[in-house]
């Protein structure tokens, strides 16, 4: 069980570390995470920033917490990983009900629309904090052959996770549909079909009667010249 504690510390420690770091890393990184809230439309105008600033400082305090070696911080930063992350999915739900998708900002650049798949991450990391706060309260020792792989796959379980936006927008360019062709194939015994220029030019010109070369040809150019016809009738005397 203390294995299982040490893997959720590292896993929580580097998605709440990603999430601070990805908006406080830069003043415009985090104007767009207080964007990000303000088009949610859940808070007034004047809760917006310093609820931002609540947010950042609390996902530095959980991985600082899950950072220590004190199993009294563990507990501390595990009860508080639950509480924002309830408090996150709270608000995309809500968000989703009204209609209102704004991009995600949940590690700083990615702008990906929130959405039923954030709702889910969410839900799996708050499950994820809960079997670390059950965990906390047994006591085991831990020998370090073991600990240390039970952090390391934490620690890439979570940047999974931290970049699962990217991720995800990398495959949906990858599979989704490129619409159409820019030159269509065509198949063994098949011929293409000619376009309306030629089909009307191929049309007109069959559609003649059978006469010499030159009556054809004085034909067609009266035909395409329409201009022409009419100057040469107001020309004729009456």
């Amino acid at each position: 069980m203390l294995y299982l504690l040490l893997g959720i510390r590292g896993l929580l420690t580097v998605v709440f570390l990603t999430a601070f770091l990805g908006k406080a890393a830069s003043r415009s990184r985090f104007t767009a995470f207080a964007s990000s809230l303000r088009g949610m439309r859940l808070l007034p105008t004047a809760l917006i920033r310093p609820t931002a600033v609540l947010v950042v400082a609390a996902e530095l305090t959980v991985a600082a917490l899950l950072s220590v070696p004190w199993r009294a911080a563990w507990a501390s930063g595990l009860l508080l990983a639950e509480l924002l992350l309830t408090a996150f999915t709270t608000a995309i739900v809500l968000s989703l009900r009204h209609g209102i998708h704004v991009p995600c900002r949940c590690f700083g650049a990615a702008r990906t629309e929130l959405g039923p798949r954030h709702v889910i991450r969410n839900t799996l990391l708050m499950a994820v904090s809960a079997g670390g706060l059950v965990a906390v309260l047994r006591q085991e020792p831990a020998h370090q052959y073991g600990a240390v792989p039970a952090v390391t796959a934490g620690m890439l379980i979570g940047l999974l996770i931290a970049f699962s936006d990217a991720f995800f927008r990398l495959f949906d360019e990858l599979f989704s549909p490129a619409g159409p062709a820019r030159g269509a194939r065509i198949t063994r015994g098949e011929r293409p079909r000619p376009s309306a220029g030629r089909a009307h030019h191929k049309e007109t010109d069959h559609a003649l009667p059978h006469r010499s070369g030159r009556a054809r040809g004085r034909a067609l150019r009266g035909r395409s010249d329409p201009h022409r016809r009419s100057d040469q009738a107001a020309a004729r005397p009456r």
